[in-house]
């Protein structure tokens, strides 16, 4: 989604520019398991004439027939059924990451990251390990209406989380 609107931090303030800014909204409910464990990529920006939104979940929708997985292109959204597969190094998270279609060759992504955040959170009764990663993606999907979408450099974000809740 293009955002604009402003935010200061002491003296600075920044402007979004709805013309090369852009935002994703995480919005998540349901009712988790106590062990959760997820993969989450998403990007979103101008590419060329395009505007392109990608959102794409892992490990705890598989093999339930449901995902999270899309793209929207110019405001048309295009579901992606079949589960993906993030392939990763979890003892390198800096290492590139790919998101690929499990049945078929939809999806074919690479993400390229330049920044690691760690959060970690230990309340014995309830944990959290996330790795979250920028940077941006390259690759290819196949649309509903058998074009193909090319990405080329699309910023973005990926992560890795183990919850117990």
């Amino acid at each position: 989604m293009p955002a604009e609107g402003s935010f200061s931090v002491g003296d600075k303030t920044f402007t979004f520019n709805p013309e090369r800014d852009f935002a994703v909204l995480d919005y998540g409910r349901g009712i988790w398991p106590r062990h959760s464990k997820w993969n989450w990529g998403m990007a979103s920006g101008k590419q060329g004439d395009d505007i392109i939104g990608l959102n794409f979940g892992g490990q705890w929708t598989d093999n339930t027939g449901s995902t999270e997985n899309a793209v929207i292109l110019n405001g048309i959204i295009t579901k992606i059924g079949e589960d993906v597969e993030f392939i990763y190094d979890s003892n390198d998270y800096m290492k590139p990451w790919r998101i690929e279609s499990k049945i078929t060759d939809q999806v074919s992504l690479t993400f390229h990251p330049y920044f690691e955040r760690t959060a970690i959170s230990n309340a014995l009764i309830v944990k959290s390990n996330v790795h979250q990663m920028v940077g941006h993606y390259d690759g290819k999907i196949k649309l509903a209406n058998g074009n193909v979408l090319h990405v080329d450099g699309l910023h973005g974000c990926i992560e890795d989380h183990k919850a117990k809740w």
